[in-house]
């Protein structure tokens, strides 16, 4: 692995884990992304999850977390400076999750992590936000913006790990587990 690898995460078996999958897949089911960084031989993930923010985890647990997910490992085609990804991304570290996922800088969910870290690459576009399929709105995604006194942004710009691999300059390099 290098670093600015991505590794995209198949759903686990909870409900929150299945609303992103279903709501935003195209031709992927992912639910979860992480910035794989490899720091003097040790390899690390960068990513953002509920309840605490983004993190660097050592990919070894990482792993073994997720021994029941299917995760693929993604690399960028194109010429990137893999260093400046990664100091995009560290220099996020602490920064709480985007429960709402808006586009704002303040705190960030799992793939809106990874577009701020290649925002000077080029490499992923902004999308609508999708809260199900062929424009409908989940009736779950309804709830869970009820309970923060919100309609559903639908008129947002953002990402989902479904959307990343939309992208024509990554490639699946391997399936990890």
């Amino acid at each position: 692995m290098k670093n600015a690898d991505l590794l995209l995460i198949e759903p686990k078996k909870d409900e929150f884990s299945n609303l992103i999958a279903n709501s935003t897949s195209i031709k992927h089911n992912y639910s979860h992304v992480a910035l794989v960084y490899v720091n003097e031989g040790e390899e690390f993930v960068i990513h953002a999850i509920p309840n605490r923010g983004v993190v660097k985890q050592r990919l070894s647990q990482f792993l073994a977390d997720r021994n029941d997910q299917g995760i693929d490992l993604y690399r960028v085609t194109k010429d990137i400076n893999r260093d400046e990804v990664i100091t995009r991304a560290k220099a996020m570290l602490g920064k709480p999750y985007n429960n709402l996922f808006l586009n704002q800088h303040d705190s960030f969910y799992c793939s809106q992590l990874v577009t701020y870290a290649f925002e000077k690459e080029g490499v992923f576009e902004l999308t609508p936000l999708r809260f199900g399929r062929d424009n409908q709105i989940n009736k779950e995604w309804v709830k869970y913006y009820q309970e923060y006194e919100m309609t559903v942004p639908t008129d947002q710009m953002g990402s989902s790990p479904n959307s990343l691999v939309e992208s024509k300059m990554i490639k699946l390099i391997e399936h990890v587990q």
